[in-house]
């Protein structure tokens, strides 16, 4: 997992895919896996955490997938 203050360059990426949460990181981890485990599945993962806890920079960071960036 990354995070938005991390270097993250879009160009050439041609499949991105966007995720707004808010305090559900048991229902984000099975989105993201769904997500993941497409047929053309997406270079670029961002989820934007709106959240006030670190559950769920918790449950992102057991993902440990190079295409998952975290914003907070």
């Amino acid at each position: 997992m990354r995070h938005m203050s991390d270097d993250v360059a879009l160009a050439g990426v041609r499949v991105a895919c966007f995720i707004t949460t808010f305090n559900r990181p048991e229902a984000l981890s099975a989105t993201i896996s769904t997500i993941l485990s497409q047929t053309l599945a997406p270079e670029l993962l961002l989820v934007v955490d709106n959240s006030d806890s670190a559950a769920t920079a918790s449950a992102l960071s057991e993902l440990n997938d190079h295409r998952v960036v975290h914003h907070r």
